[in-house]
């Protein structure tokens, strides 16, 4: 949850009491150096997913990999997150904002 787009995107649409219980109770072991090391700079990175309508993943799972995320509800429930995946050298920070506008605008209709 903590290094992953999928994760922060979900996290994201969480209310502020689920979402102070998720962050106290996530290990942040893994990742790569790149991912939260805690839940205060999880929180920042959860608060600006929150801020961007999506959630991404900068080389912090796995290095050379990047993912972009969005939550989805199904008629207001939330029910998990959608994302793209793919090599770092492909999903570059210009084409970052295209691929989560997509995403947020495709799983509004849900």
């Amino acid at each position: 949850m903590h290094c992953s787009a999928l994760g922060k995107a979900y996290l994201s649409a969480l209310d502020p009491e689920a979402l102070d219980t998720h962050l106290a109770r996530l290990s942040y072991a893994g990742g790569t150096e790149n991912a939260a090391k805690g839940p205060i700079e999880l929180r920042r990175r959860v608060e600006e997913s929150r801020e961007a309508r999506y959630a991404v993943d900068r080389d912090e799972t796995f290095d050379g990999v990047r993912c972009v995320a969005v939550p989805v509800r199904i008629r207001g429930s939330l029910i998990g997150a959608a994302g793209i995946s793919g090599p770092s050298s492909r999903l570059s920070d210009a084409r970052i904002p295209q691929l989560g506008q997509y995403l947020a605008a495709s799983m509004s209709g849900l």
